[in-house]
């Protein structure tokens, strides 16, 4: 942070240091006074809609902000804006951000040239370059037969409902009449293949080819334009990643699961491949985004998206019950000394699970303590190394496959299942 702020001609390092020692405490006092990840998943708590009127009404000024000194505060802004640009200047700017991360999470991170360009002109010009990925790698029924199995994961899903002794009659048709409502984007949006359309999306933004940091303010303000243009306007249902982006999501709001044709590719998935290895793989993918409908916070919405109880109490109460043992559970691993926080990461541990019904993955695992702290902290994701073997271990499945003895680590008494 000092260095960053030496590049940019601060006279004295010394009173620099003081200046963002004090930036430290600050955010250390907002971290605080924050809501802990692990209590803002209740979808209800966290939603309060108030008009803005009501809003300066009620938080005039937040007591810590109150209290802090106007010079605090003038750097911790000034630390953000000047560090969220840092990496767009020179090679001495890069570094010292550089060294800020690492310090953080552990990892250098990639700074490679083809690296940083390739993910940056992503970011800006996704579904531009997305165009020419897909007409290159997405091609030949790839998107029909990606249809075809994600038909056939709901199918497993939706036919495991009866199987299920915690839920009654009401709410498990409710359940199956949301499961058939999702809808699923794969692949691509249709309309970047089309040039003209494509050339529409990005009319409003101009590139410079050799200026690169105003390039991105131009990309900043684009953006902003963008995103004010939706104001009071029914929201539409748009692609949150490019094509060639390697992940998945699930949207509660929109009851949608989205599979960019990034993922679609080897190893995860490739049209020619045995079934096997499609449902092995990707299969658990479709089967965890799916299942995401459905987690402590997808329930929480209705197949139209709508944030509204539809489930009978008592489901709520035995849901709640199961989750526990999933919470408890995940609580008891245990990383370089740290415990997993099970209750931030139910989510994503109720969606592998669900997921591994359909299929299952080998998550590939390669981290440092550093970023697995940071992990713990604060991501809604268990370590990838419990994904596995919460996963795995709450599976009869695997536990008859490979005859796992009553004494097994990965065989235990009490099994955590929800769907």
């Amino acid at each position: 942070m000092t260095d960053v702020f030496m590049l940019l001609g601060a006279p004295n390092k010394t009173a620099v240091q003081s200046k963002m020692e004090n930036v430290i405490l600050f955010e250390t006092e907002l971290a605080n006074i924050t809501t802990p990840q692990e209590d803002r998943r209740d979808e209800r708590k966290m939603y309060h809609k108030m008009t803005l009127a009501n809003l300066i009404r009620d938080y005039p000024r937040s007591t810590l902000c109150a209290h802090a000194l106007p010079r605090i505060l003038n750097d911790y802004m000034l630390w953000h804006l000047v560090g969220d640009f840092a990496s767009l200047l020179s090679k001495p700017f890069r570094e010292a951000k550089q060294k800020f991360h690492e310090i953080l999470t552990g990892t250098k991170g990639n700074e490679d040239a083809w690296y940083t360009c390739i993910s940056d002109t992503d970011s800006v010009l996704g579904f531009a370059v997305g165009a020419l990925f897909v007409e290159e790698t997405f091609k030949g029924g790839s998107k029909e037969k990606a249809k075809e199995m994600i038909e056939n994961v709901r199918t497993a899903f939706t036919d495991n409902l009866p199987n299920l002794d915690w839920m009654d009659d009401a709410t498990r048709a409710a359940a199956l009449d949301k499961a058939n409502a999702v809808t699923d984007m794969i692949g691509y949006p249709n309309y970047i293949l089309d040039h003209a359309k494509l050339d529409k999306k990005y009319e409003d933004l101009k590139i410079n080819k050799s200026d690169y940091f105003n390039n991105n303010l131009a990309y900043t303000q684009y953006i902003f334009k963008k995103s004010y243009e939706k104001l009071r306007k029914t929201p539409l249902n748009e692609w949150a990643m490019s094509p060639p982006t390697v992940n998945a999501y699930y949207t509660p709001s929109k009851n949608t699961i989205v599979f960019p044709a990034g993922i679609l590719q080897a190893p995860f998935y490739d049209q020619n491949f045995p079934k096997s290895l499609n449902y092995g793989a990707m299969g658990v993918v479709m089967g965890h985004e799916l299942t995401h409908g459905f987690d402590d916070q997808g329930r929480e919405y209705d197949k139209y998206g709508n944030m509204k109880s539809w489930w009978g109490a008592d489901a709520v109460k035995k849901f709640k019950q199961k989750s526990q043992c999933m919470i408890d559970q995940y609580n008891n691993f245990e990383l370089h000394g740290e415990h997993e926080r099970g209750k931030q990461t139910l989510g994503e541990n109720i969606a592998d699970n669900g997921g591994l019904k359909s299929a299952y993955n080998v998550w590939c695992w390669n981290s440092k303590p550093e970023s697995d702290h940071m992990q713990i902290l604060t991501d809604p994701h268990s370590p990838p190394k419990f994904r596995v073997i919460g996963t795995l271990s709450n599976s009869e499945d695997f536990n008859k496959e490979f005859k796992c003895k009553s004494s097994a680590k990965m065989n235990p008494k009490k099994k955590c299942e929800i769907w």
